[in-house]
């Protein structure tokens, strides 16, 4: 149904087609477990330019960016 929906090009029939699947997932998942991570992450006050961000604190994609403060 997922991809009846994204195929159909008519928005009244595409609108028909979700709110059918939204009527099964409330029948048939009456709970859905959300997640929340309480990790916490430090950054150096002599840290001028980049560091963790709130999104992703574990990546350092763009460490040929950081710099320090002198």
């Amino acid at each position: 149904m997922l991809e009846e929906g994204k195929s159909e090009p008519d928005s009244s029939k595409r609108k028909a087609i979700y709110n059918k699947l939204q009527r099964i997932w409330q029948k048939d998942m009456p709970v859905l477990t959300l997640y929340s991570n309480s990790e916490i992450v430090s950054v150096a006050k002599n840290v001028a330019h980049g560091g963790p961000t709130e999104y992703w604190p574990g990546t350092v994609h763009d460490l040929q960016d950081w710099s320090f403060k002198k």
